[in-house]
């Protein structure tokens, strides 16, 4: 797995062992909540447990030319998890689903997970010697350019 911000290999492996998934972009989204600093191990695993199915749909969408250009996950007040599509909330405080929060949430950090995973492909590319420039109008598929 290449191009993470925080997780290391040995990271990778045993969030592997707790969230099934063959998917780099749950590792990805696995790794930018890594970077915020304010989740356990656990907590990590239990919200990708969470935003899992959503995530691999998205996915697959893009890999069968699905037009879906957004999927953004949001921590709102450092303790629910939303994920754009679905309808309940994921509390990492108490690890159960939620319906709604219990109290207006102030703050909020997003993450576009379309554009999480053109960043980290771009980063592969570079990484892989597969040089290209990043554009405003880059789509959630980036091509390979030589």
């Amino acid at each position: 797995m290449m191009g993470l911000f925080c997780l290391s290999e040995n990271d990778v492996n045993r969030l592997l062992k707790h969230v099934d998934t063959d998917s780099d972009l749950v590792v990805w989204v696995g790794d930018w909540l890594s970077h915020l600093n304010l989740f356990s191990d656990a907590q990590i695993y239990e919200i990708l447990n969470f935003v899992l199915p959503e995530v691999e749909r998205y996915e697959q969408d893009l890999e069968e030319s699905v037009d879906r250009s957004v999927l953004t996950l949001a921590v709102c007040d450092g303790r629910w998890i939303s994920l754009s599509g679905v309808p309940i909330f994921f509390d990492t405080r108490n690890s159960e689903y939620v319906p709604n929060l219990g109290e207006f949430a102030v703050t909020h950090i997003m993450c576009d997970i379309a554009a999480l995973r053109r960043r980290m492909r771009y980063r592969q590319e570079r990484l892989n010697g597969q040089h290209r420039k990043v554009t405003d109008t880059d789509t959630a598929t980036p091509t390979k350019t030589e």
